[in-house]
């Protein structure tokens, strides 16, 4: 039997060091996944994709977004985590049918800081962020290993 979502479907690496949720996003499956498989099940047949990266170097601060939809982020070298990625969207299309909805064209890993103002100076940043074991998030429900 398939389980239904209408809400917002995401893999991640979680930054545990940020108390607000922060995270790095690996794949955005948009709002109507249909999984035939409870959530967890998924993350088990990720196995050793779903480790944590650990330490990944903070290489700057940006803003991201547009009008009242600004943010500021932390970018992170992708070195390590785009090859990573690539494996783990890999496995996602081919074996567990999963797609991409993100409407943003070219990768880049970050984690969001916070809204930008207009005048507001880029917040303080560590030299890396240590991110944990990918989770698997529905709406606000997320699952892990």
């Amino acid at each position: 039997m398939d389980n239904d979502y209408d809400h917002s479907s995401t893999l991640m690496w979680p930054v545990p060091e940020i108390d607000t949720g922060a995270h790095v996003t690996v794949l955005y499956c948009g709002e109507d996944l249909k999984l035939k498989l409870p959530p967890w099940t998924y993350l088990k047949m990720l196995r050793g994709l779903a480790e944590a990266p650990g330490a990944v170097a903070v290489t700057g601060t940006e803003v991201f977004g547009e009008g009242d939809n600004r943010v500021w982020v932390a970018t992170l070298d992708d070195t390590e985590l785009g090859p990573l990625r690539a494996d783990i969207k890999r496995f996602c299309y081919d074996i567990l049918g999963f797609q991409d909805a993100s409407s943003y064209p070219d990768y880049r890993p970050h984690v969001t800081l916070g809204p930008w103002t207009e005048g507001s100076e880029a917040p303080e940043v560590p030299e890396s962020f240590d991110l944990g074991a990918l989770e698997f998030w529905i709406g606000n429900d997320h699952h892990t290993l």
